[in-house]
């Protein structure tokens, strides 16, 4: 059904609430089966492409009703999001446990990763597992088939049992055939001439073929200076992308993908300084590997970038196009540091890390917060709030959330894990101790569109999935994006609320006329709804009168 309604003619008034109903979940994901509060910290949350299932690292020993010990302490789970079940991972086909790198080292990298649809999952062990195939007390790469209940070893010798070669950092593709990883040695892999064993390469697992592959190719000079330092691998195996410091030529890191339809590297860009104390640029890449996003304190790889402080882009291997993406809503540069983002796999969103005055969590006293940038609409919303959209805080002192991991985000951003030592984002509350959270941004239920922003024409709000017959109370904003707490949660749009009912149709489809006058011209537009019969919120809506 559709209505006509002249802009300026909205009435004024505030989103009331109805009455209780299903909201969205913030939800804390290292607890004890009984959702106690655990008796350990945790590190490196990472979510399967449809937010189901998240793995992390934690020092807990309550987590399941019986954790196989291991040296070091730290052990890897999976948690269910949907059922609230929760299995060890580094475990051994005996059901031993394996013991893990320590995630409270300084600048420590996540070493796991989930795949796409959440089966499988990657891991770096300590020390020799004889039963695996590895009798070396070297670092190694292992999966575990989390549909079978098997783990196997991936960092392989190519001529038999790896004898002092280590690998590291593992990640996976969506149905776990490959797994990209680093290795230090000349046993994974031939390496081509003017390679050296004693520096890290990039390599490739075909689980299938039970082959590996080198990726990492050397340039015009190598050496044992010359180190590979992240490496990741798109969702469909496609493309591996890795970070390359040239040590002997004193020119920095680089980025580079590897195609594997043409076993071609394209180099992409220099992403960090010569100083290889530098701090270490992340990325981030989509299922298909076509975007990546970085976060990198490199000046100049946009016009105008000469700030000295981290920040995040997006670059599209299809278009060529690299644009600066740590902006506000309105698309003004973040002045502060932004860092580690985090790429959702159908690309549209990213997420990244900030101590800002000047993004949604506002003015200080604040914390270290996640935030979550929209790319198609530009709308940067924060991530790491409670239910009621308060952003995270502690009482005393200064609080962190973090992303370390380069896939925090599930697809179209309906998931977003995180580690933080919060108090107020979710209970049981640990405050000062790093916990795992789950914010689900899904909007399952209604999906709000808008067309046609431009002077002279005639705006089109629509509406799909709401209930049949029902209607849809759309609120309009022109003075800010929230979030504005609600009894379904926090809305992105901020008082003073121009609203209006509108009905549904037959096939749950709301569809509103917006005449577009000039005086609106440049103004910055807000909307979402509420579903007044499912009682849901739609998605939102960001967009300036062109």
């Amino acid at each position: 059904m559709t209505r006509t309604l002249a802009f300026g003619l909205l009435a004024l008034a505030l989103l009331a609430p109805f009455a209780a109903a299903q909201v969205p979940t913030v939800s804390r994901i290292d607890v004890t089966p009984t959702g106690g509060a655990p008796n350990g910290i945790a590190h490196g949350p990472t979510v399967s492409a449809d937010g189901n299932f998240v793995v992390f690292a934690s020092r807990a020993t309550d987590l399941v009703a019986t954790t196989q010990p291991v040296a070091g302490g730290w052990n890897l789970f999976r948690r269910n999001v949907r059922t609230g079940v929760t299995e060890q991972v580094n475990l051994d086909n005996t059901g031993a446990g394996m013991p893990l790198p320590d995630g409270t080292a300084p600048l420590a990298p996540v070493t796991h990763a989930i795949s796409g649809n959440g089966r499988h999952v990657v891991f770096t062990s300590l020390g020799a597992h004889p039963t695996l195939g590895d009798p070396n007390p070297q670092t190694d790469v292992y999966l575990r088939d989390l549909g079978s209940g098997t783990t196997e070893l991936i960092s392989a010798g190519f001529a038999g049992p790896v004898q002092s070669s280590a690998a590291q950092q593992p990640t996976v593709s969506d149905d776990g055939r490959y797994v990209a990883f680093l290795g230090i040695g000349n046993e994974f892999a031939h390496l081509q001439a003017g390679l050296t064993a004693l520096a890290r390469h990039a390599y490739v697992r075909d689980r299938v073929a039970g082959a590996t592959f080198l990726v990492s190719r050397s340039t015009p000079v190598w050496s044992n200076s010359d180190q590979v330092r992240d490496v990741q691998i798109s969702g469909d195996g496609s493309r591996v992308g890795f970070l390359t410091f040239h040590g002997t030529t004193g020119s920095g890191t680089y980025l580079h993908v590897y195609e594997a339809a043409t076993k071609t590297t394209r180099d992409l860009a220099q992403v960090a300084p010569a100083n290889p104390f530098a701090e270490l640029p992340t990325f981030s890449m989509s299922r298909t590997g076509s975007k990546i996003a970085l976060g990198t304190t490199y000046d100049g790889l946009v016009p105008g970038d000469q700030d000295g402080t981290a920040d995040v882009f997006l670059l599209d291997l299809t278009t060529g196009l690299l644009e600066q993406v740590n902006t506000t809503t309105q698309g003004a540069t973040v002045l502060a540091s932004c860092s580690r983002p985090s790429l959702s796999p159908d690309g549209r969103y990213v997420t990244f890390e900030s101590l800002s005055a000047e993004l949604p969590a506002g003015p200080p006293p604040a914390h270290y917060q996640v935030y979550v940038k929209d790319l198609l609409t530009g709308l940067t919303t924060l991530g790491s709030h409670n239910f009621g959209g308060e952003a995270g805080a502690l009482a005393t002192g200064l609080g962190y959330a973090k992303t370390p991991s380069p896939r925090a985000l599930s697809d179209l951003g309906g998931a977003l894990v995180f580690q933080s030592d919060f108090e107020n984002i979710a209970s049981p509350a640990t405050p000062g101790q790093m916990g795992i959270f789950h914010n689900d941004r899904s909007s399952d239920g209604p999906q709000l569109t808008v067309d046609h922003l431009v002077v002279g024409a005639t705006a089109k709000v629509v509406v799909t999935g709401a209930q049949p017959g029902g209607a849809v109370l759309l609120a309009i904003s022109v003075t800010g994006q929230g979030p504005y707490s609600t009894t379904w949660g926090p809305a992105d749009v901020s008082p003073p609320l121009h609203t209006q009912h509108m009905p549904v149709d037959a096939f749950g489809t709301m569809t509103l006329d917006l005449p577009i006058v000039p005086a609106l011209v440049g103004l910055p537009i807000y909307v979402q709804g509420l579903d007044t019969f499912a009682l849901a919120l739609t998605s939102s809506y960001y967009g300036v009168v062109q």
